[in-house]
């Protein structure tokens, strides 16, 4: 079960960058919005 643990948080790792790289694309997109 511990394997799983870690795959799960890698998962939500993996999630919060690409929201992240997607924010990053958002400024440089609309660099008016904050």
């Amino acid at each position: 079960m511990g394997g799983q643990k870690v795959t799960r948080r890698q998962k939500d790792v993996s999630r919060l960058v690409r929201e992240k790289k997607q924010l990053q694309r958002d400024k440089i997109r609309n660099p008016k919005k904050k």
